[in-house]
């Protein structure tokens, strides 16, 4: 009978805390500090960590501390690299399938922003998304709104000075509305004489608003610079609803339309 052969217990293979397989033991969790895997789905680099020895966070560990901050409970900030991105959905994808903790609706919400894409947020819609973390949690801004919880945590550093700059620019959106008309009594003065021309039939060209418009600044102090400028004009006309025809060499009237006035000429020759 062959004699059983004990292993020295020097010689003990290492085992991955999550599979449970056997690892070489040069990479080890940097939270539990357990030797695993230094590929995914077993853990994921620390840090942009590379090469033999390189710290790693093991799946136990980052599934354990994706909970809330106001959980009393540390929360992992550390970044997931993007080489690892498509093994972690994978992952969590079969944690779906095999989880008997009635969490699927967590892994799945997790698997669906596992790939955020960069945007950029308003001052305003930055306001809003702290509103929001305020009456819920940052963990529940983060998913309810598919932006990372570190940088939902920078706004909140800012807050202060996001809610000043959104009042700021708020109050200057109502103070302004749009650039205001130099003297409503000037431009009154010129509306009126504009429109008088026209009830009398008369035809008024643009050369003739600027040139009554410098007139009729004479008469306001605040307007003695002004220069009567095609932008002015072109602004004048759009708010009053002016508008010119301008010369053309298409006839405004049917061919047929002129027949009488030119028989009555070759008759008044003839």
């Amino acid at each position: 009978m062959d004699a059983v052969k004990t292993v020295p217990e020097s010689s003990t293979q290492n085992v991955c805390c999550y599979c449970k397989n056997p690892c070489s033991g040069a990479h080890q969790c940097w939270k539990c500090t357990k030797s695993c895997h230094a590929i995914a789905p077993c853990s994921f680099a620390h840090n942009g960590e590379e090469g033999f020895g390189s710290k790693v966070t093991c799946c136990h560990c980052w599934l354990n501390d994706d909970v809330d901050e106001s959980a009393s409970a540390v929360v992992s900030t550390e970044p997931i690299s993007n080489q690892n991105d498509e093994a972690l959905s994978q992952f969590i994808t079969e944690q779906i399938v095999t989880d008997d903790n009635n969490n699927i609706n967590d892994a799945a919400e997790w698997a669906s922003q596992i790939k955020r894409k960069r945007r950029a947020y308003s001052i305003q819609e930055k306001v809003e998304i702290l509103d929001f973390a305020k009456k819920s949690s940052i963990h529940a801004a983060s998913r309810h709104f598919g932006i990372d919880r570190n940088t939902v945590r920078d706004w909140k550093k800012q807050e202060a000075n996001l809610r000043k700059e959104a009042e700021s620019s708020k109050r200057k959106r109502l103070e302004g509305g749009g650039r205001k008309v130099p003297n409503r009594n000037f431009e009154e003065a010129v509306f009126q004489w504009v429109s008088e021309l026209r009830l009398k039939k008369v035809r008024v060209t643009r050369n003739m608003i600027a040139a009554q418009a410098i007139k009729l600044s004479a008469d306001y102090e605040e307007m003695q610079n002004f220069a009567a400028s095609n932008g002015w004009l072109e602004k004048f006309m759009h708010r009053h609803k002016f508008s010119l025809r301008r010369p053309t060499t298409v006839a405004q009237k049917e061919p047929s339309a002129y027949k009488n006035v030119i028989i009555n000429f070759i008759l008044y020759y003839h």
